[in-house]
């Protein structure tokens, strides 16, 4: 299933016609598919043949491959794009291309590309040579410099709707459950590759995890197992990390409901009733501003131990 083919199309017409940026800035929500459409695209500028892109030339056949010699994905190395990777590009972008006319170079996640790192990408991305073709995935385009954003075509990814990533979901996972795959339509918030990522073993046990601590948050199971439950990951860092966007996801479900009674992307309404019958509105918007707070000071590399305690604390604080 092609999503945002109207975008794709109108791009893979132009460069039919030999209009071609040295670099486009593609911005689009998490799971979108903007390394797919960059992928694309590439395989439309590097094709041999007329009738572009053909999908069975050498070139074509080497982009499905991922073997490419002229077609360079990089990603951030960590948390970020460091200066150190920049500087790898831009050695590699003063390399003629091997096969063709063109070189591509594919950014994912530029949003998290350092201000350093993005000053260095400045020189060759302001005057790359000749055949050189940047393609910048951004989840934010706020997040890149304006001098860097002036310099690339905006491509804007839409996202897609409940219906598209429905069917996309049960053409990818037939044997899932009605109830499983509607879950995952609720958590893509228009994002199809959220929506896959629901069904991946490392997510679904995350998932599993959070849905499990926001009962034992919301349905009033006492501060000894609270406390237990939230500190059994004093040394499970990374596990911990995996299951907060999911638990942040589900304090934001209940407080919506509160607010407006809506139903919520990962809690299904009967559990946001349960849940909204134990907490006012005040509460479940204090909980939901504690649970962020303990995501940005542990990406900050704050102490599991101590960030843990300090929201059991809070919790138990909020809820009386």
């Amino acid at each position: 299933m092609e999503f945002n083919a109207s975008v794709k199309n109108a791009l893979t017409e132009e460069i039919k016609k030999g209009i071609i940026s040295h670099a486009y800035i593609v911005e689009g929500i998490h799971g979108v598919g903007k390394k797919h459409f960059a992928r694309e695209m590439a395989k439309v500028i590097l094709c041999e043949r007329e009738n572009k892109p053909c999908g069975s030339c050498g070139s074509c056949e080497k982009v499905l491959n991922s073997s490419h010699p002229d077609l360079h994905f990089y990603s951030c190395e960590g948390s970020s794009f460091k200066v150190a990777q920049v500087r790898e590009i831009r050695k590699s972008v003063s390399m003629p291309p091997n096969d063709g006319e063109y070189g591509v170079f594919v950014l994912d996640g530029a949003h998290n590309m350092t201000v350093a790192a993005q000053n260095a990408l400045l020189k060759v991305f302001e005057e790359p040579p000749k055949g050189t073709v940047f393609f910048i995935l951004t989840e934010k385009r706020e997040a890149l410099l304006p001098t860097v954003v002036s310099r690339g075509r905006i491509i804007s990814l839409s996202p897609v709707s409940d219906g598209e990533i429905r069917a996309f979901l049960k053409e990818r996972f037939p044997k899932k459950s009605e109830e499983e795959t509607e879950a995952a339509v609720r958590l893509a918030c228009g994002s199809a590759g959220k929506g896959e990522e629901f069904f991946e073993k490392q997510n679904k046990t995350a998932i599993d995890s959070a849905l499990k601590l926001a009962e034992g948050i919301y349905a009033g199971a006492g501060r000894y197992k609270l406390y237990t439950t939230v500190l059994s990951y004093t040394k499970k860092r990374e596990d911990f990390l995996r299951l907060l966007p999911f638990l942040e996801e589900a304090a934001h479900d209940v407080a919506v409901y509160k607010r407006f009674g809506k139903e919520g992307t990962i809690l299904p309404l009967d559990k946001l009733k349960t849940y909204g019958q134990r907490i006012g509105r005040k509460a479940s918007a204090e909980l939901l501003d504690a649970i962020i707070a303990t995501d940005i000071a542990l990406k900050s590399n704050a102490n599991l131990n101590a960030s843990l305690t300090e929201l059991c604390g809070k919790i138990t604080e909020i809820l009386g």
